[in-house]
């Protein structure tokens, strides 16, 4: 109860002999100097002490950033004061597989359906690639409430080499469909039939992946043992693939067909970042989702020797040779998964797994037409009517996937 509320007099009494004496003093000035002492005396400041985690690592987030990131800097333990992380993750990713039609036969007459399939008809399988991710930022407030960063993102060529020669096999073949209204049936052009006819054959298809992003992060929920962001910003993606096809034959004969694709990813994207930690271990979660533009290119080319016009087996150039463009929309999604270990608490080691999806390719295996007009091969213009091989933008979609192993540093 204030002072001011209390009595302002005391009656004192007293004995001297036979008398009685009272007294009444006035305690208005005692108690005023009372109320004065009173409200000089400022209670403890309580200061909480940081929580404990299971490892005996303190949880700075819970108590102190937490619940007083719009009280200031000052209001933050020093732990909260990291503010720029670098992760260096190593990757070890497939890409999906590669489809091609029959391009390679054997047994004499080489036609299909009859005929081995040597190379295509089915999805080529991908061996594990080797590559990297780093990924960079920076707070912009000691309580970690907003960032920003970037992130790279590349795999090793993926490459396959399949080479045949007359000396390994007799008789090897390329098939096509002859689409002359004549013909109209299933051919092959012979490359190698000893010992008459020697010859040589060499593919290669190569593939190339690699993506980039930059991010805001801001805060969307924390406590003690976890927390999680919304991210949202620029996304970029890029695949370049290639077919070559080269064969020889004992009378110089040399064709060549090149199939290259390219295609390049501009967008938004949006997502989340989730993590829990309980001591030295934790758990990390990501999603995060593009939309945007997808430039797709096919470049297609051919050569024979001896032959006045660029055109090859498969690539003919009245039909389908040259540079073809397109935009289209496409969408993208990354996710991950991660296992990490805190040996300190500026240093986190993960492994994980993390897949990354585009809609909306082009693959150089898809663009082959083996339809081919006969009437096409000794002429030195085509004849009318002539619309095979053809070229359609036929797309497809492609992801890469994996494991990774990454080391993070914060200061």
């Amino acid at each position: 109860m204030p002072c001011s509320q209390l009595v302002r007099a005391i009656e004192l009494r007293t004995t001297n002999g036979d008398r009685t004496i009272v007294r009444h003093v006035s305690t208005s000035s005692i108690l005023q100097q009372a109320d004065e002492v009173d409200e000089a005396v400022d209670p403890l400041e309580y200061v909480p002490a940081p929580v404990m985690s299971g490892k005996g690592l303190p949880t700075w987030e819970a108590e102190t950033c937490g619940s007083t990131c719009q009280m200031g800097p000052s209001a933050c333990l020093p732990a909260c004061g990291e503010r720029f992380w670098v992760e260096l993750e190593f990757l070890l990713w497939w890409r999906e597989g590669r489809y091609f039609p029959p391009l390679v036969t054997t047994d004499n007459p080489g036609t299909l359906p009859n005929a081995t399939v040597l190379f295509g008809g089915d999805q080529l399988s991908e061996q594990a690639r080797p590559g990297g991710r780093l990924q960079f930022g920076m707070w912009l407030d000691d309580c970690q409430c907003l960032g920003v960063g970037g992130r790279f993102v590349s795999i090793a060529e993926a490459t396959t080499n399949f080479e045949l020669d007359s000396s390994q096999l007799p008789f090897f073949a390329r098939p096509f469909f002859d689409a002359d209204p004549a013909v109209n049936a299933q051919e092959a052009q012979v490359i190698a039939n000893a010992p008459g006819q020697t010859g040589d054959l060499n593919l290669v298809t190569e593939s190339e992946f690699m993506a980039a992003d930059a991010f805001v992060r801001c805060l969307m929920f924390r406590n003690g043992f976890a927390r999680m962001d919304f991210l949202f910003g620029y996304q970029f993606g890029r695949l370049d693939e290639s077919l070559v096809i080269e064969t020889n034959t004992m009378n110089l004969l040399a064709v060549r067909d090149s199939f290259l694709t390219r295609n390049e990813f501009h967008g938004g994207q949006f997502g989340v970042n989730g993590q829990y930690r309980w001591g030295c271990l934790g758990v990390e979660m990501a999603a995060k989702f593009g939309f945007g533009n997808m430039n797709q290119q096919a470049i297609l080319s051919g050569s024979t020797t001896g032959s006045t016009q660029n055109s090859g087996l498969l690539v003919q150039q009245e039909t389908n040779a040259g540079t073809h463009q397109r935009d289209e929309f496409s969408y993208m999604h990354d996710t991950g998964i991660k296992l990490v270990y805190y040996p300190t608490e500026r240093i986190k080691l993960s492994l994980g797994y993390s897949m990354m999806f585009f809609s909306d390719v082009l693959r150089p295996g898809d663009q082959v037409d083996t339809a081919v007009d006969s009437r096409l091969f000794p002429a030195v213009a085509a004849p009318a009517g002539v619309v095979r091989p053809a070229f359609e933008f036929d797309s497809n979609h492609f992801y890469a996937h994996g494991l990774n192993l990454g080391l993070e540093c914060r200061f």
